[in-house]
């Protein structure tokens, strides 16, 4: 079982080495996109109805892996993969050509933003973070229109803080994310029409994901 470590605010030094490390390749980025799609396709439902009112051009998106889905869902637009995995950055940017987009490798968490984008996205990987009020204001600076995250962990709706678990063996976090502090950290970020709500997967062990969207204060 993880181990303890209270509120994260400080990255340990081990921080990321399990992705780092990780050899599984594009088969392991596949399996894990698969694990999730009914998320996938709920976001790209979500997607949809935004543009019927205004498209959306460019994506950033925070934890891209190998960015499987998204470099063939993003292919007619703007799109940049971050990842702390140098390898998945690497592999990205030999393999997947297209020339709207680009791939990055870095903590999302403390990148400075040389500029924003329309939509910032990101699947399944505030719940591995070691500060997840940090995560969601870094995506909020980034982001000229909306957000939209999900926590792959479940839902948590009567936590009033976020929980934080470290994993010395994997080198992150396992934590469970309290709505209404994400809520508050949003609002105080300047984010309007901001939702935290279940999002159903129909998968036993884990009924309800966490989605978070919001729309910042950069939209037009």
């Amino acid at each position: 079982m993880p181990e303890s470590a209270g509120p994260a605010l400080q990255r340990p030094e081990a921080y990321a080495s399990f992705w780092k490390q990780h050899d599984g390749g594009l088969p392991w980025y596949t399996w894990m996109y698969d694990s999730r799609r009914d998320q996938h396709e709920a976001f790209e439902r979500w997607l949809d109805a935004v543009e019927r009112i205004r498209p959306v051009r460019s994506v950033v998106e925070f934890g891209c892996g190998m960015a499987v889905g998204y470099a063939d869902l993003f292919a007619d637009r703007e799109y940049v993969g971050i990842d702390i995995a140098e390898q998945c950055v690497h592999w990205c940017k030999s393999q997947r050509h297209n020339p709207r987009h680009d791939y990055w490798a870095g903590d999302f968490i403390r990148s400075d933003w040389p500029r924003r984008f329309d939509l910032v996205l990101s699947q399944g990987t505030i719940d591995n973070t070691y500060d997840m009020d940090a995560f969601l204001k870094s995506a909020v600076a980034a982001s000229s229109g909306w957000i939209y995250i999900t926590a792959y962990r479940g839902f948590f709706p009567r936590l009033l803080d976020h929980q934080y678990e470290w994993s010395p063996e994997h080198g992150c976090y396992y934590n469970n994310l309290s709505p209404a502090r994400a809520y508050a950290t949003l609002r105080a970020s300047g984010c309007t029409d901001v939702a935290i709500l279940p999002s159903r997967t129909g998968r036993t062990e884990i009924p309800f994901e966490t989605l978070i969207v919001a729309r910042t204060s950069g939209s037009i």
